[in-house]
């Protein structure tokens, strides 16, 4: 299919030190769900899982959610792109407000298929926003600073219907780095409240 599997993101408690104090970054809520790639490639939709390319099957969470959105549809227009998101309402054990057998989905990531990597946020956000696909909640967009950490990390979600805790959230810079150790520069922050959450 040719869509890569998302990365797995490291912790941003560990790495903070390589966000740049003053650089633009874009903080958005981490969704509790599953994670989800799309992708419209030689005259047909791509669906996968986070592992897995999906077979067609309207019963399968990943496809109802891509008919749900019209994807096949959608990314016709941005073929070769992988949409990376979370599928999420009745999936976990945080509902946001889903009523029973409703699905819904957010973007988080676009990778370019022919340039070999990803796009830079404001481009990823800008091509969905084109598209008419949904972002990720965004929490904050502006330079960084370490106190980020603690208003935006704890809390409920912002996903409207919704009243729980959020997972937390993930931090990206404007401009797309990598770094020898962690790889890609995009990390996440999972709350203390979504770690509590089962106890």
């Amino acid at each position: 299919s040719g869509m890569p599997v998302y990365t797995d993101l490291e912790g941003l408690r560990k790495y903070k030190g390589h966000l740049i104090p003053g650089e633009d970054v874009a903080i958005t809520e981490k969704i509790h769900g599953a994670n989800a790639r799309f992708c419209w490639k030689d005259d047909r939709l791509w669906v996968g899982s986070h592992k897995q390319v999906k077979r067609e099957d309207p019963n399968n969470l990943w496809w109802k959610a891509a008919n749900q959105y019209r994807l096949a549809e959608l990314l016709q227009n941005a073929p070769n792109k992988v949409f990376y998101g979370e599928v999420f309402g009745q999936v976990q054990d945080l509902k946001y407000g889903a009523t029973p057998g409703q699905l819904f989905l957010r973007f988080f990531d676009v990778f370019d298929i022919d340039e070999g990597r990803y796009l830079s946020y404001p481009k990823a956000v800008g091509l969905a926003e084109l598209l008419k696909l949904e972002w990720a909640p965004v929490l904050y967009e502006g330079p960084w600073s370490e106190d980020l950490i603690e208003k935006y990390g704890e809390g409920k979600t912002t996903l409207n219907g919704a009243d729980h805790v959020k997972e937390g959230f993930v931090v990206v810079p404007f401009i797309e780095r990598w770094l020898y150790d962690v790889g890609r520069v995009k990390f996440k922050y999972v709350s203390e409240a979504y770690h509590l959450r089962k106890q």
